[in-house]
């Protein structure tokens, strides 16, 4: 027994002194994107919900009839369904409204000024439904954080407004005016899923690009042109 042993002991110098290299234990495999993204064992999310805010550019001079800025921001709701792991169908719609006050008051001199008290009696309001339907592409880059490019279409309802009180719409004398647009956006996002627990996910995130629609036609009243930059952010809830 002692002759075995002592065999085995001094067999493994006599290996090295031959050149001979024990072999390394294999590497850890780097863990790929999809496990870090939905831990090990768990189904992936393929449904999201989210609550977002969102603004588009209006470049036109007539929105100053309408806004002091130059942006109609919305408020609405976004679903999408994960077709693959970088690819969604998703959903939206968004209402947003602004509106001004204007009227006449009389100077010394007897000329007219245009003002914005709150009494005045001359209103303006646009009102707006946005909806959206379209494709996303995602990809996690550090961790489970997304990078995103979204292509949709785009379809607007609004109505416009002049009269002394913009929140009724029988009073006599107003102009009443309702039209219908199309168009396109592409924005580009970055996202921060948070994991809450098995196969649910929280998930912020902000978008910017441009967007434009074909010209709202409200009859007498007039037109306008809807187009530039636009963006939202909101919280997304996967499941």
């Amino acid at each position: 027994m002692t002759t075995l042993l002592s065999l085995g002991f001094l067999s493994l110098p006599a290996l090295a002194a031959d050149g001979a290299t024990p072999s390394a234990p294999p590497a850890s495999a780097a863990p790929d994107t999809a496990a870090i993204v939905a831990p090990s064992g768990e189904p992936p999310a393929r449904f999201s919900v989210a609550a977002e805010v969102g603004w588009q550019a209006v470049e036109d001079a007539r929105w100053a009839l309408f806004s002091r800025g130059d942006t109609l921001v919305t408020t609405g709701l976004r679903a999408s369904w994960q077709v693959s792991p970088w690819l969604a169908a998703q959903a939206s719609w968004g209402v947003g409204s602004s509106g001004l006050a204007f009227g006449e008051t009389e100077t010394l001199d007897g000329d007219l000024l245009v003002t914005d008290r709150p009494d005045d009696v001359f209103r303006s309001r646009f009102r707006a439904h946005v909806g959206t339907l379209g494709v996303r592409v995602a990809k996690p880059v550090v961790g489970p954080v997304e990078l995103s490019a979204t292509l949709e279409g785009a379809a607007m309802a609004a109505a416009v407004q002049f009269d002394d009180d913009a929140l009724k719409d029988d009073n006599v004398g107003q102009a009443l005016a309702k039209a219908t647009a199309a168009g396109a956006r592409v924005v580009f996002g970055v996202t921060a899923p948070f994991h809450v627990s098995r196969g649910r996910w929280v998930a912020p995130y902000l978008e910017l690009g441009a967007g434009s629609f074909s010209e709202l036609a409200f009859g007498e009243v007039g037109a306008l042109g809807v187009a530039g930059s636009c963006g939202r952010f909101g919280i997304s809830a996967r499941f």
